[in-house]
C-alpha cells in the first residue's frame, strides 16, 4: 500500500496486488535487458511509488542498487559525475532533473545504457550524440507506477510522447461518457489490465468513482488528457482538472510548456493561469534558462506565436534559477514566486490616477479589458491583456495622441503608469523637436 495525496490533498491509501508488482518487475527486466551485472540507482523517496520500481527489478535479478546521495538528487552536474563514477548502467531520474542531465555533455564511454524518467511531462528531446537511450514513462500509484513507456527519438518532432502501454496494461482514450474517441482525438486516458490496483483503503465511494468494473475487467480513470498517435504512442496533454478557461477558450497549460521547452535557450518551464475570471485570466510562464544568452520576452512571444494560437501565448515571463521541486522531484507549483506587480485590492493598483494622460488611457483600457477601472500600477497583461489586445491598444494610442508605441515596449512596460509616461515623453519630444530624457 502506498499513500498518494492526489488533487484534493487528502491522502488515499492505494492497494496494489503482488501480481501487479510482479508484472512491473517482469516487464522492466525484459524491456531493459536487466541482469546481475547491471548497476542501478535508487533516488526516489521511500514514500514515493517509484521507489518500488527502482528496488525490486534490480534485486530480483541480482543487480546492485546504489543510493543517490541526498545532496546530488537535484544537482544535474554532480549527479552526472556520480553516475559515471559509480558505473551506473540503468537509472530512473525524475523529469525535472532528467531534463538537466540530458542537456549536459557526457563521456562517450559512459556505462549508462538507459536513463528512465517520469513524474512530469518531458518537454525536450535528448541530443543525438547522447551515449544512452532516454525512456519516457507514465504511470500512477493506481496503475503500479508505470503504465506506458517509450524510448525518446532524438530526431522526432514536437514534445516526446509517453510511449505505448507496457505488457499487462491496456490503455484507451475515452470521452466524458467513457466511450472510445476517434483516432487522433483528445480524451481521458483509462488504464486496464493486471497493473490496475484494487482500490483505495477504506474509501469505497472514491474507489467506485475512479475504478470501473471488477476483477480482470477493472479499469482506472486517470483524469489525464491524452491523444493517441498513429503509431500507438500517447501524447500527454495535461490534467483534466488543470484545464483553464481564458477568454472562452479551453487551455491546457502543459501544451504551452511543451512548446516553451523546445526553445533552444530554455531548459525548463511551467505555465500557470493568473486571474479570477475567464475574461481576466492570463497565462504566466516561469522559465529557467539553459545558460545561453537570455532572450527577451518579445522574442519568446514571437517564437510561441509560430506554433500556438494567440490565446495560448503567455503575457508574462518570470525567469528563475531553477524550478522549485517537491521531495518527490515534481515541480512544486505552490512554491513558485508570487508576481511582484500582481494587483491587489486596496494597494497601489487602487491609487487615484495622477495625470490627464493616465485618465485617457484608462478609459481605453477599461473598454478593451472589460474591467471597471485600472490603477497606475496595474499590469495590462495580468488584467487579461494579450498580444492582440496590445496591438489594438497601440492603434488607439496613435489615434488619441499621435504617438507610436511598440508591442515590445508594452511587454516590457505593461503598467498604465509606464504606458502613460511613454506617451507623454513622445508628445513632449514632438513639441520640442528633441529627445526628452
Amino acid at each position: 500500500m502506498v499513500y498518494t495525496s492526489g488533487s484534493t490533498g487528502q491522502p488515499k491509501g492505494v492497494l496494489v496486488d503482488h501480481a501487479s508488482l510482479g508484472n512491473l518487475v517482469a516487464w522492466h527486466v525484459g524491456a531493459f535487458d536487466l541482469d546481475f551485472a547491471d548497476r542501478c540507482t535508487q533516488i526516489a523517496s521511500p514514500g514515493f511509488d517509484a521507489v518500488i520500481w527502482e528496488i525490486w527489478p534490480a534485486l530480483a535479478v541480482g543487480a546492485s542498487l546504489h543510493v543517490v546521495p541526498e545532496e546530488l538528487r537535484t544537482d544535474p552536474i554532480g549527479l552526472r559525475d556520480w553516475l559515471v563514477a559509480k558505473g551506473v548502467t540503468v537509472s530512473f531520474i525524475p523529469t525535472a532533473v532528467a531534463e538537466g542531465l540530458i542537456g549536459l555533455s557526457w563521456p562517450q564511454n559512459a556505462p549508462l545504457r538507459y536513463l528512465l524518467t517520469g513524474g512530469d511531462a518531458l518537454g525536450r528531446r535528448p541530443p543525438i550524440e547522447l551515449p544512452f537511450a532516454v525512456v519516457n514513462n507514465y504511470g500512477l500509484s493506481e496503475t503500479t507506477v508505470v503504465a506506458t513507456s517509450g524510448v525518446v527519438d532524438p530526431k522526432g518532432d514536437g514534445p516526446p510522447s509517453i510511449g505505448r502501454a507496457i505488457e499487462g496494461v491496456v490503455a484507451e482514450v475515452v470521452d466524458e461518457r467513457l466511450q472510445p474517441v476517434a483516432p487522433g482525438m483528445a480524451g481521458e486516458l483509462v488504464i486496464g489490465g493486471v497493473a490496475v490496483a484494487s482500490g483505495y483503503l477504506g474509501r469505497p465511494e472514491l474507489t467506485a468513482e475512479r475504478f470501473l468494473g471488477e476483477g480482470v475487467d477493472r479499469r482506472y480513470r486517470t483524469g489525464d488528457l491524452v491523444r493517441q498517435r498513429p503509431d500507438g504512442a500517447f501524447d500527454f496533454l495535461g490534467r483534466l482538472d488543470d484545464q483553464l478557461s481564458i477568454r472562452g477558450y479551453r487551455v491546457e497549460p502543459g501544451e504551452v510548456t511543451a512548446v516553451l521547452n523546445a526553445h533552444p535557450a530554455i531548459a525548463a518551464s511551467i505555465v500557470v493561469g493568473v486571474g479570477a475570471t475567464s475574461a481576466q485570466r492570463q497565462l504566466v510562464a516561469y522559465v529557467v534558462g539553459n545558460g545561453e544568452v537570455q532572450p527577451d520576452h518579445f522574442e519568446i512571444i514571437e517564437y510561441l506565436r509560430g506554433s500556438l494560437p494567440e490565446y495560448l501565448v503567455p503575457g508574462r515571463y518570470v525567469w528563475l534559477e531553477a524550478l522549485p521541486l517537491t521531495p518527490h522531484g515534481k515541480v512544486d507549483r505552490a512554491a513558485l514566486p508570487a508576481l511582484v506587480d500582481e494587483p491587489s485590492s486596496g494597494s497601489e493598483g487602487d491609487r487615484p490616477l495622477r495625470t490627464p494622460t493616465e485618465a485617457k488611457i484608462e478609459a481605453v483600457l477599461t473598454e478593451l479589458l472589460d474591467v471597471p477601472e485600472v490603477g497606475p500600477e496595474e499590469n495590462f497583461f495580468l488584467l487579461g491583456g494579450h498580444s492582440m489586445l496590445g496591438a489594438q491598444l497601440i492603434v488607439r494610442l496613435e489615434t488619441l495622441f499621435d504617438v507610436e508605441l511598440s508591442l515590445r515596449y508594452l511587454f516590457d512596460h505593461p503598467t498604465l503608469g509606464e504606458i502613460a509616461a511613454a506617451v507623454d515623453r513622445q508628445v513632449a519630444e514632438q513639441t520640442l523637436g528633441a529627445p526628452v530624457r
